[in-house]
């Protein structure tokens, strides 16, 4: 699964989204992804982490 990260900023009281940031222009309480551009997802047990985590087994 690709990881596409989007950041907003979301109503507190309905959960609507209310601002979408770009990447390059986050505010100051907005982290940027570092996360893995790809997930993996098992076909046996369904969890769902990095490749890392399978090439182990």
């Amino acid at each position: 699964m690709e990881q596409v990260p989007k950041a907003v900023k979301l109503n507190p009281q309905s959960g609507e989204v209310v601002q979408e940031f770009e990447q390059d222009r986050l505010d100051p309480f907005h982290v940027p992804y570092s996360g893995p551009s790809y997930r993996i997802q098992c076909g046996a047990c369904g969890l769902n982490e990095d490749e890392r985590l399978f090439m182990r087994f």
